[in-house]
């Protein structure tokens, strides 16, 4: 091959190379538009105008040719002036299989819908986008339309009243507001599609709302910023001038957060009245022109006091109200000094109590006689009360009672605060015996004599012990330096090396059984004295005929070691103290209380849990 037929090969190889490519790129730019020409956006709505101020406006989105996932974004600006805003997306995905002449095709298409609301508060024209769909690299815009929005024509027959009481308003207190739609009796059968409007439920910054629970089949459809809400209502009959009226009430409770002068804007209903009418095949009516009316209230101004701080109580703690019951109980009453007691506090009202806290109570239960729990204790509302679980100690044995718990609140009507007490509870203490280490420990083997048995409270058991002591008195531990003796020859007494050997060996040996020794003596003593003592108040409890012995044994043994049945030990404790301080338990002799077989054993069975944790 000549040198001119090689160039002109490679020319052609080059042609062929940018021929692919360029049918490549060709090829890709088609499939691309194929794809952008197939995927679609519309801006819909199913309402026909005119469109009026605060009814809103449902505009619908249709998104064709993007695929299943991701999910495409629909974004948007605020219209000026109005609002939009997207409250769902619904995908509808679609499959379908076709065969002609043996081949089998297979497509697959999904469409997304968009729902938006659109609302104005004024008479105007407003524009609507523009809106962009998008989906990873693709986009879809959707131009911006005009929407003319005026005002919906006055019902002449209806009337709306927001009730709310302007005197002697505070923070926290319970006010009961009515909402009442008054429509003439004769056009109340032209009336559909009702819809409410009421700016004051919507101030949740401000007010904090309540709604009773009523069995009721009539129900009032209100337009909130977070949605329809349907609430339950009242229908009755009603006549004013002559006239007779259908009205709706809806009731709720609103609860000011803060103090301050407020103007509530009117609140409102849209209805559709029907015009002309028509029946259909099985004789109902169905409208076949209708027009939309609006009824408004009056602006409602009130004023929301604070809550006065003169002459209130250490014990209120924001109850806003009126008829406050505290009702305390304790699960135990006869005790001894540290044992724990549950009180349950139940707070009853006229007002809402599920939103009650307790005030601080060291003024009642002062803590030179009492131990309370620290931090806010938490309740329960159960059936219309506020229930409060909290557990003290009593600290001084002169204590005889609990006493009288106070809590407050401001009654709005009387402009005052006012108090109410619980009951007080007797409580029998019992003080604490105190048992100190040596009781107990002993650091040598002595000899212990128990105590005989009375039923006088005795200080424990007395031990008598003798150390022994070594003393260094006499001992000449001077430095000698006398050089002939300290280098005298070692031919004498064990001057041989095994004589050396073996009595370095057996030192060796002696300082060895010296340590272990001297071990044994710091550590068994101790574990010895202690077993010593289970085991004596163990014998107690086996031969005592009294209830007093037990719970005196029990409590002693349970100082000085683990008690593994907590709630047993506690239970049987309460049960000893209350025979013990019950009051016809010990006769005009103060002879001891008998003890029954049942009590014994459950306290054998304690004691015999405490000897096997320290075998």
């Amino acid at each position: 091959m000549t040198k001119g037929q090689r160039k002109e090969k490679v020319n052609v190889d080059v042609k062929r190379v940018i021929l692919t490519v360029a049918w490549g790129g060709i090829l890709s730019l088609m499939a691309w538009a194929s794809d952008s020409w197939a995927q679609s956006a519309t801006l819909q709505t199913a309402q026909r105008p005119p469109y009026y101020v605060g009814v809103p406006l449902e505009l619908q989105v249709v998104a064709e040719g993007f695929t299943e996932k991701p999910q495409p974004k629909l974004e948007f600006e605020q219209p000026k002036g109005a609002s939009l805003n997207l409250t769902g997306v619904s995908p509808n995905v679609s499959s379908s299989i076709q065969i002609i002449n043996g081949r089998m095709t297979q497509s697959r298409s999904v469409v997304f819908n968009y729902h938006l609301r659109f609302l104005a508060p004024k008479v105007g024209r407003y524009q609507v986008g523009p809106l962009l769909v998008v989906q990873g690299n693709s986009q879809k815009k959707i131009a911006a339309v005009s929407i003319d929005v005026t005002d919906v024509p006055t019902a002449t027959n209806q009337r709306v009243r927001l009730l709310i009481p302007n005197k002697n308003l505070y923070v926290g207190q319970r006010i009961p507001i009515r909402l009442e739609w008054w429509v003439e009796a004769d056009g109340v059968e032209n009336l559909m599609n009702q819809q409410a409007s009421v700016p004051l439920f919507d101030r949740q910054e401000d007010f904090q709302f309540h709604d009773q629970e009523k069995e009721t089949e009539n129900t009032f459809s209100i337009l909130l910023n977070s949605g329809q809400k349907v609430f339950p209502a009242t229908v009755r009959s009603d006549q004013v001038q002559g006239k007779s009226y259908v009205v709706w009430r809806v009731e709720r409770v609103m609860i000011p957060l803060k103090a301050g002068d407020f103007d509530i804007q009117p609140a409102s209903v849209n209805v559709d009245e029907g015009l002309r009418w028509q029946r259909d095949l099985f004789g109902r009516r169905t409208v076949t022109q209708s027009r939309k009316l609006r009824a408004n209230s009056q602006v409602v101004r009130f004023k929301v006091l604070p809550l006065p701080t003169k002459n209130r109580p250490p014990s209120f703690a924001g109850a806003v109200g009126k008829g406050f019951v505290l009702e305390v109980s304790a699960d135990r009453s006869v005790v001894q000094v540290g044992d724990p007691i549950t009180l349950t506090l139940s707070l009853k009202g006229d007002a809402e109590v599920a939103n009650a806290s307790l005030p601080s109570m060291t003024t009642d239960l002062p803590n030179t006689d009492f131990r309370l729990p620290n931090g806010k204790i938490a309740g329960e509302y159960v059936d219309g009360e506020k229930r409060f679980e909290m557990v003290i100690r009593v600290l001084n044995d002169a204590v005889r009672e609990i006493p009288p718990i106070a809590y407050s609140w401001f009654d709005p009507e009387l402009k005052v605060f006012q108090t109410t007490l619980s009951r007080p509870i007797a409580l029998s203490v019992k003080g604490a015996q105190m048992i100190s280490a040596q009781d107990v420990v002993r650091a040598n083997p002595v000899t212990a004599t128990p105590a005989p048995v009375s039923t006088d409270r005795e200080a424990p058991s007395t031990y008598k012990q003798k150390r022994n002591t070594y003393t260094l008195s006499g001992a000449d531990l001077s430095i000698n330096r006398d050089v002939r003796l300290l280098t005298r020859s070692s031919g004498s007494f064990l001057g041989s090396w095994w004589q050396q050997g073996l009595s370095y060996g057996l030192a060796v040996m002696l300082m060895f059984i010296a340590a272990l020794i001297r071990r044994q003596a710091d550590v068994d003593p101790e574990t010895t004295e202690k077993f010593k003592e289970l085991k004596l108040q163990r014998d107690i409890i086996s031969n005592t005929a009294n209830v007093e012995d037990l719970s005196d044994a029990l409590r002693r043994m349970a100082s000085v070691t683990q008690v593994i049945s907590r709630q047993e030990y506690e239970s049987l404790l309460a049960e000893c103290d209350a025979l013990q301080y019950a009051p016809d338990s010990v006769d005009a002799d103060r002879r001891p209380n008998p003890l029954s077989g049942n009590l014994r054993n459950r306290g054998l069975s304690l004691a015999d849990e405490m000897l096997e944790v320290d075998k």
